[in-house]
C-alpha cells in the first residue's frame, strides 16, 4: 500500500472584493458595461443611497438593488452574461492583490478544495472563479423577468455576513473550513467557521506578511 497518500482535501474559502482584489469589483464591472459617461451619471444619482448606507439608514442589499435598477435593469440576461465573461477574462485579473492571489495558488497547488464566497455578482464572479480553479462558487444572483431581462433586483439574499455561512453549510454541506480569507464585517461568520481565519488587512500588509502555508499533511499508515 502506498504510504504517501495525502489526507482528504480540506475546504478553503476566499472572499473576493477587498480580499483577493484591492477593492470593490462591481463598480469596475458597471463601468465596463455602461461606459465611463453613463456610469459616472449613475454614480452621481446614487449618492443618496451611498450616504444612507454610510449613516446606517439604508441596508446594503437595498443600495445594491437601487444601483442595479438604475444601471442594468431591462438588459437581456444573455447580453449581461457576455459582459460578465469578458470582464472576468480581461479586467478582473488586473484587480487582484498579488500576495493574496499567490496564497490562493499555494492552496490550489497543495490540493485544497477551494470555494469563492462573495457578495458581488455571480455573473462575472462565476466564470472568473471557474477559470481560476475554484471548485465551488457562492455569489449574489440577479433576478430576471419572464422575458429573461434583468429586473435590477437580487435573486435571493445578498451574500453578505450570515448569508455566507448559511450558503456554505446548505449548498456546499461545509460545516468547518480549514482556512478562510476575508477582509470585512461581511466575512465574519465565514471566518468563524474556519480553523485558520485570516483577515486581509494592514496588519499583514494586505497579504504580503502571511505565514507560508504548511505542505499537505501525509497520514501515517500501519
Amino acid at each position: 500500500m502506498d504510504s504517501h497518500i495525502p489526507e482528504p482535501a480540506s475546504w478553503v474559502a476566499f472572499d473576493l472584493d477587498g480580499t483577493l482584489t484591492a477593492g470593490e469589483t462591481l463598480a469596475y464591472f458597471l463601468r465596463a458595461v455602461l461606459g465611463p459617461r453613463r456610469f459616472s451619471g449613475a454614480l452621481v444619482r446614487s449618492v443618496p443611497e451611498f450616504l444612507g448606507y454610510a449613516l446606517g439608514t439604508v441596508p446594503n442589499y437595498a443600495v445594491k438593488e437601487r444601483v442595479l435598477t438604475r444601471t442594468i435593469a431591462g438588459m437581456p440576461l444573455e447580453e449581461l452574461e457576455t459582459h460578465g465573461a469578458r470582464f472576468a477574462e480581461e479586467t478582473l485579473p488586473g484587480l487582484l492583490r498579488p500576495a493574496v492571489w499567490q496564497r490562493f495558488v499555494a492552496h490550489r497547488d497543495r490540493g485544497d478544495r477551494l470555494v469563492l464566497v462573495t457578495a458581488t455578482l455571480g455573473i462575472y464572479a462565476q466564470p472568473w472563479a471557474e477559470a481560476a480553479g475554484f471548485h465551488a462558487v457562492i455569489a449574489t444572483g440577479l433576478e430576471c423577468d419572464q422575458g429573461r431581462r434583468i429586473t435590477g433586483r437580487l435573486a435571493g439574499k445578498n451574500c453578505f455576513g450570515p448569508e455566507k455561512a448559511r450558503r456554505l453549510q446548505e449548498e456546499c454541506k461545509i460545516q468547518v473550513l480549514d482556512h478562510a480569507y476575508g477582509n470585512s464585517r461581511g466575512d465574519l461568520e465565514m471566518l468563524q467557521m474556519a480553523r485558520h481565519p485570516v483577515c486581509i488587512s494592514r496588519k499583514n500588509a494586505f497579504g504580503r506578511l502571511l505565514t507560508p502555508l504548511a505542505p499537505a499533511r501525509i497520514p501515517q499508515l500501519g
